[in-house]
């Protein structure tokens, strides 16, 4: 497979996360002292990327910055400016649709920690449907209420939304993605201002198109909106380095 652009959608303010924020950027706020994006990006390199391009809002010029001194020498980084960050993150994808090079893409969340296998299996089934979204259907999430949940028949998405009664499977927000959504997605956005990426997928489900699942049960993953998310992953991450520590040391 020729090597794909990833979108990272970072263009969010952090609202729900108080005063941990401060003045930066959500995806900068540190984790036993390493910034999210970092756990993103180290997990993310290991796969056949062109380039990463990032959409930015609130902060961007400290994001910008960090990116460009940490990784512009490992992979070619672009940036995209949203200007109108309460649109919602569909509008933040539908700012990248005369940037993306290939006739896929990767888009993934600048505040969702992801294991590297996850990544992999998106990356490897890219180019199997207009829309590949990475689900979960035995995660034992923080707070599933608030999670966004997909409807599956075998392998197809048909409906998707935080409030869905009946569901099998949780939304990881890592998709892979053709430039076949962008003509929807323009529409979505002439036609509301806020437009989200479940906004999108359902609009997709409705014309038909090749809206797939793509089973990653038992990898891990977790989307961070709020100080407990902080609190309970970096309690998990520092677990899981001692536990690595001591493997070692054996």
């Amino acid at each position: 497979m020729e090597p794909l652009d990833v979108v990272i959608l970072a263009a969010g303010d952090g609202s729900r996360m108080g005063n941990i924020v401060g003045d930066i950027p959500k995806s900068l706020i540190p984790l036993n002292g390493i910034p999210i994006i970092d756990y993103i990006l180290r997990n993310l390199l290991y796969l056949n990327i062109e380039r990463i391009i990032f959409v930015v809002g609130h902060q961007k010029d400290k994001l910008i910055t960090y990116l460009e001194e940490n990784y512009s020498r490992e992979i070619e980084i672009s940036f995209i400016a949203n200007n109108q960050i309460h649109r919602e993150n569909g509008y933040s994808l539908f700012c990248t649709k005369d940037s993306i090079k290939g006739d896929h893409f990767l888009l993934l969340m600048a505040d969702h920690v992801i294991e590297t296998e996850i990544y992999a299996l998106i990356y490897d089934g890219a180019s199997m449907g207009d829309i590949i979204l990475a689900t979960d259907g035995i995660a034992g999430l923080n707070d599933p209420e608030d999670a966004t949940k997909v409807l599956l028949e075998g392998e197809k998405i048909v409906a998707i939304g935080k409030s869905l009664d009946m569901y099998s499977a949780f939304d990881t927000g890592v998709f892979a993605m053709s430039k076949t959504v962008f003509p929807i997605l323009e529409q979505l956005c002439q036609n509301q201002v806020k437009v989200s990426v479940s906004d999108l997928v359902t609009q997709c489900i409705k014309r038909n198109m090749r809206v797939l699942s793509c089973d990653v049960s038992g990898y891990f993953w977790m989307d961070l909106d709020t100080k407990q998310d902080i609190e309970l992953i970096s309690q998990q991450l520092l677990q899981d380095e001692e536990n690595i520590s001591e493997d070692e040391f054996i």
